[in-house]
């Protein structure tokens, strides 16, 4: 059949022709799907290029019916490896604007303590040693990440929840294969957008803005519905507080909670 057949006529409607668009994932899954064949860390490398530089091909190659604990993992690392490093970076912004530092890193870690200034090398070392020190890192990182491994999939379950009924009212899913997997990976692949918001400063709006890019593309792909379909179910949960600030902003709520008579 050559390419003419293929084509739209003349008569059809752009709507009609951008349904004939091809939403079949490639069969393998993308990169994460195959850790199992090309390693985890090699696998964790690639998909995340790949959802950062060419999120379309990243979904398109996703599967429909990929399941739950491997989209779940990715994003756990990928939060992990994100959070760790925005940490770090600003940690590291802090202290290379100290005003009253020269640079050097002895005067990068001076402390001022009741007025009086101490040079980092007096107390670093003892700090680094400490007893005291010591096991309050430890106990924070034994309780941080069981809290972060536990709290991180109910908040994602819940967010999940929230956006498939919004796409469900929009009619996002007249179309769709993926069910509710398909938003659960689309939600969980997006999270890809942490990584750029490592930066200081300018990182958390970086990482907001992509993230509900990467979020309306995957399901705009896994649920093979429109664009505006999946950017207005995306919009939809922020709309509601912006509503309400509005309004109370123009007075429609002019008394404030627990405000008395």
């Amino acid at each position: 059949m050559s390419d003419q057949h293929l084509r739209p006529e003349p008569g059809e409607s752009a709507l009609a022709g951008a349904a004939q668009e091809d939403f079949k994932p490639q069969k393998n899954g993308n990169p994460w799907e195959q850790r199992h064949e090309l390693g985890w860390r090699l696998a964790l490398w690639r998909t995340c290029k790949l959802f950062l530089v060419r999120p379309v091909s990243g979904y398109d190659g996703t599967r429909r019916r990929g399941g739950f604990r491997g989209p779940l993992i990715f994003a756990l690392i990928v939060c992990f490896i994100a959070a760790f490093f925005a940490e770090l970076f600003d940690a590291l912004y802090e202290l290379a604007i100290d005003p009253e530092g020269s640079g050097n890193l002895g005067d990068i870690l001076d402390v001022e303590i009741e007025g009086e200034r101490l040079r980092g090398i007096e107390w670093l070392p003892a700090s680094m040693l400490g007893a005291t020190s010591f096991a309050g890192c430890f106990v924070g990182l034994l309780v941080g990440i069981p809290v972060f491994a536990v709290m991180f999939p109910l908040v994602m379950l819940a967010w999940t929840g929230i956006l498939h009924l919004c796409l469900k009212l929009v009619g996002g899913l007249r179309n769709s294969e993926a069910g509710f997997e398909g938003t659960w990976a689309g939600i969980c692949f997006a999270t890809v957008a942490f990584l750029p918001g490592v930066m200081p400063v300018i990182g958390d709006w970086i990482a907001f803005l992509w993230l509900g890019l990467l979020q309306a593309v995957g399901f705009w792909r896994l649920h093979r519905t429109t664009r505006i379909r999946a950017t207005v179910a995306l919009l939809i949960p922020f709309s509601i507080p912006a509503v309400l600030w509005l309004l109370k902003l123009l007075g429609v709520f002019p008394i404030e909670p627990g405000a008395g008579p």
